[in-house]
């Protein structure tokens, strides 16, 4: 095992001027952060605006009706970005607040990013998007840490059930085989902030709004996963996650029940663990096996209205993903 001192990054060149919208739900709150008050969806934009080229980008935020009018007021008065606000006045559903605001744009990429976020490294976006030349790659996330600096997700390890890798520990840390420090695939990333192909996005349906809070990011990734395409984890980019700063976490058994009815074979049989160590823990509430329920992860979902979001879902190939749920490494296994 190498130190950290062998640990290069790699960036391939960007072809091109891609374009890339900022899609962030909010709810205009106001929260301590680093001992001051401040409106965090609009420090949220100005992190990113500090470390990113502006040419590149454009910010959709969808706001919650409810949301004061004067954090409305700061939103609108940050300079030199393109801003659209598209109003929401549902219950709060995260995955349907992203999609919506997915349909304000015609972005080559979106960037999904949370209003209690603070982007650290310069150069961020150009540095996700240098992954994308690779055409297997359909999303990238960075290291998100807490606010005390320690790591918050370093990527989704899926079995037994989904958790973050090394949550809670420092990120200096080397881990196993400099782990913490090297880009790789990973299962799955959080939503909080990740960038993935506007394309891809709209090929496998968007976030369910089935997962208003959790697991949506699990269920997008395992998508993306079975029409061929990857999600990256890199290091190089790191982003502060205020977690639980806007609203109180709540488990959702509902969640669960779902996730393990579309994916349990799958989650237990995750490429990136280890195949030695446990991996049928019973976590899921649903005993049966989850390849039934699966349509419904590409399918349309019934509760949105109007012809936007039949375009935005449409699958001409639906059909075909049928036979890409289980793997090579998976039926020879079976």
């Amino acid at each position: 095992m190498g130190s950290q001192a062998d640990v290069v990054e790699v960036s391939r060149v960007i072809e091109g001027s891609p374009t890339v919208a900022v899609i962030i739900p909010t709810r205009g709150t106001t929260s301590e952060v680093h001992g001051r008050q401040r409106v965090l969806v609009v420090e949220a934009i100005r992190s990113l605006v500090r470390q990113s080229s502006l040419a590149r980008l454009e910010f959709v935020v969808v706001a919650d009706r409810e949301t004061p009018a004067d954090a409305l007021t700061a939103l609108n008065g940050i300079e030199g970005i393109v801003l659209t606000v598209v109003s929401y006045d549902k219950p709060f559903n995260f995955a349907e607040k992203i999609n919506i605001g997915s349909l304000h744009t015609d972005a080559d990429y979106l960037l999904l990013m949370n209003d209690d976020t603070e982007v650290l490294d310069a150069g961020t976006v150009d540095r996700m998007l240098a992954y994308f030349p690779d055409e297997t790659v359909g999303q990238v996330g960075p290291m998100l840490l807490f606010e005390d600096g320690s790591v918050q997700s370093a990527g989704h390890l899926l079995n037994p059930a989904p958790f973050d890798l090394y949550r809670g520990y420092p990120p200096y840390l080397r881990g196993g085989n400099d782990i913490l420090h090297v880009a790789r695939e990973v299962s799955s990333v959080i939503a909080a902030f990740s960038l993935v192909r506007t394309n891809l996005f709209r090929q496998v349906g968007g976030l369910s709004i089935q997962f208003p809070r959790d697991y949506n990011d699990v269920d997008f990734a395992l998508k993306l996963r079975a029409i061929g395409r990857k999600t990256v984890f890199t290091p190089h980019v790191r982003c502060l996650h205020f977690e639980s700063k806007t609203r109180v976490a709540v488990p959702e058994s509902d969640a669960v029940n779902l996730l393990g009815r579309r994916w349990r074979h799958v989650i237990e049989n995750d490429p990136y663990g280890n195949p030695w160590l446990q991996r049928h823990e019973f976590v899921w509430k649903a005993a049966v096996p989850s390849g039934s329920a699966l349509n419904d992860a590409f399918g349309c979902e019934a509760q949105w209205d109007g012809g936007e979001w039949a375009a935005l879902n449409e699958r001409e190939d639906r059909h075909l993903h049928r036979t890409m749920y289980f793997p090579k490494w998976m039926r020879l296994r079976r």
